[in-house]
């Protein structure tokens, strides 16, 4: 016996609300890609390589060129982010870790400074 749509009664279901619903058999992850190490963002590398690895469907780097991007715990933003779909979860974690493997950032620390008025050391600027 099978639905509106041709799916048979054996097709799997998820219950929401006391409604009946598809259970979806595709997986989506999303990798946000964390800053290393703090410094200017100073190039991008291996991009069209990482789009390339099968179930990534996009990435988007967000973090701009020649900014100065803090590491966690300072930090509160990412790189950018890997985006991957397919009918496993080990699948797409798989894909983001190969696509996460050939991106390579170059971040430039900043140079330590000496304050004027506190004459101390400083890489912050201040």
């Amino acid at each position: 016996m099978t639905d509106r749509i041709g799916r048979t009664a054996d097709a799997p279901r998820t219950r929401i609300g006391g409604k009946r619903f598809p259970a979806r058999t595709n997986r989506l992850r999303v990798m946000m890609i964390p800053v290393p190490t703090s410094g200017a963002l100073e190039s991008v590398i291996g991009e069209d390589a990482a789009r390339a690895v099968p179930g990534i469907t996009d990435l988007l780097i967000t973090a701009r060129l020649h900014d100065y991007i803090a590491a966690w715990p300072e930090g509160s933003s990412y790189l950018g982010f890997l985006f991957a779909r397919g009918s496993h979860p080990q699948e797409v974690e798989h894909a983001i870790r190969k696509a996460h493997e050939k991106l390579e950032f170059t971040i430039t620390p900043r140079l330590p400074v000496q304050h004027p008025a506190a004459r101390r050391m400083t890489s912050e600027g201040n």
